[in-house]
């Protein structure tokens, strides 16, 4: 956020600049490791995941309460973020849920590109594969199966469960 003339106004470009690498996790989920990235400044965070073959799986800029993310299944979408209070009489804290709008928000694209673009701490080739994904919103309806394979090869041989098989490995595992 920057002042002038006694205006508060939201100035993606400089909070690009501003944006340094935070930390860098490795989340091991049960096909592969995702390595989450995270890029913070100010009041803007930028969040980063990309698969072993690092490729970028999603990616999600929030400032001031709102989202933008984009990811390989869903593709583009926008919305806010809620924080829930805590409840002091049942010890419970408060959490965050993001509400994602029925209509994508194209001002806050915007901003969330001139953000992207002028991140600084971010390898130009990552920065580049971020910026055409909120620009043009690929996802798996959009790629041809050779690429998706291609891409996510984690993917073969994962065969789709049918109603019955999920049923019956959820009654096999609950035995076990």
């Amino acid at each position: 956020m920057n002042k002038a003339s006694g205006h508060i106004y939201f100035d993606p470009k400089t909070l690009g600049r501003k944006m340094k690498e935070i930390s860098v996790d490795v989340i091991r989920t049960e096909r592969q490791h995702v390595t989450s990235r995270w890029f913070h400044a100010n009041d803007a965070d930028l969040f980063v995941w990309q698969d072993e073959n690092s490729y970028v799986i999603k990616q999600q800029v929030s400032f001031s309460g709102l989202i933008i993310e984009w990811n390989v299944v869903d593709g583009m979408r926008t919305g806010v973020l809620i924080e829930e209070e805590q409840d002091d009489k049942r010890g419970i804290p408060g959490s965050e849920i993001i509400r994602f709008d029925g209509k994508l928000s194209q001002g806050s694209v915007k901003q969330a590109l001139e953000l992207v673009h002028a991140l600084e701490a971010i390898d130009p080739g990552v920065k580049k594969i971020l910026l055409h994904n909120f620009e043009y919103s690929p996802s798996l309806d959009t790629m041809s199966s050779q690429e998706i394979f291609k891409r996510y090869d984690y993917l073969k041989g994962v065969k789709p469960k049918s109603f019955w098989q999920k049923i019956k490995s959820f009654f096999i595992k609950k035995s076990a």
